[in-house]
């Protein structure tokens, strides 16, 4: 179960981890893909490790 709060357009999510094989994963609402514009099927996102967290960002797509 997630919690989705927003703050003047920021939103706020709480995921727990799920195992995925040898893996974890989190699952990201359609709602949370609708608004960064993400379609799971053709875009490819980036992984950035940060000092207090984990920034993801779509990439361009390419033509």
């Amino acid at each position: 179960m997630s919690s989705i709060k927003c703050y003047n357009a920021v939103m706020a999510l709480e995921k727990k981890f799920a195992a995925n094989g040898n893996s974890w994963s989190i699952v990201i609402p359609k709602s949370v893909l609708a608004v960064l514009n993400i379609n799971p099927v053709l875009d490819k996102v980036s992984l950035e490790i940060e000092p207090d967290g984990l920034k993801i960002k779509k990439l361009p797509r390419k033509s």
